[in-house]
């Protein structure tokens, strides 16, 4: 069964997807590598077969990103960690001279939407998180002179760090054509931009 149910699956044509942001900083030039990003899995949740959600969901342009956002905040869907989540090959990413971050590409493919045709064809929604890391030792101990401001962010060499923590969720489905060719089709859902 599982022999059958990869075959399956590797017959979906694969799409890929990079999560991107801006640095900003105030008062001084910004440095490329000054600052590091870590993306986090936070789940992927199976869109129920019974609800109108993956219909929803696929109207595109009509509806507005806070919109789809909205709608998967809403759907009281139950975020699961998923042994085929897509990420890139590092977690860990700094930031470039103009203040570009980018991720490596997610690979999204048939094994990444589940193991039956309704699963891949209903789809599934995968949860990530992006957040700033503070300086740090290689032994993972805070950089001496770190300290935190009345706020509680932290502060190192004069620059507050943003604590703040970005959710970025993308739906995945696998789409049929009429010549019968499957592939995967991605609807980011909300900000995808940090």
């Amino acid at each position: 069964v599982t022999h059958s149910v990869k075959a399956a699956s590797s017959a979906v044509a694969p799409a890929s997807f990079t999560i991107s942001g801006m640095k900003y900083l105030e008062g001084r030039p910004l440095a490329a590598g000054e600052f590091s990003f870590r993306l986090g899995e936070g789940g992927a949740a199976l869109v129920p077969g019974a609800s109108e959600l993956a219909y929803k969901l696929r109207q595109g342009s009509s509806l507005s990103d806070a919109e789809k956002y909205q709608l998967v905040m809403g759907s009281d869907l139950t975020f699961y960690p998923s042994s085929v989540q897509p990420m890139p090959a590092s977690s860990v990413v700094v930031n470039a001279s103009d203040g570009t971050v980018a991720f490596g590409p997610l690979t999204f493919d048939g094994a990444s939407l589940g193991a039956t045709a309704t699963q891949r064809q209903q789809g599934t929604i995968f949860s990530y998180s992006v957040a700033e890391q503070v300086p740090r030792n290689a032994d993972g101990s805070l950089k001496d002179g770190v300290t935190r401001d009345a706020n509680g962010r932290y502060v190192y060499q004069g620059v507050a760090y943003d604590d703040s923590v970005k959710r970025i969720f993308i739906y995945a489905y696998e789409s049929v054509d009429a010549t019968g060719a499957s592939s995967v089709v991605l609807v980011p859902l909300g900000a995808i931009l940090f």
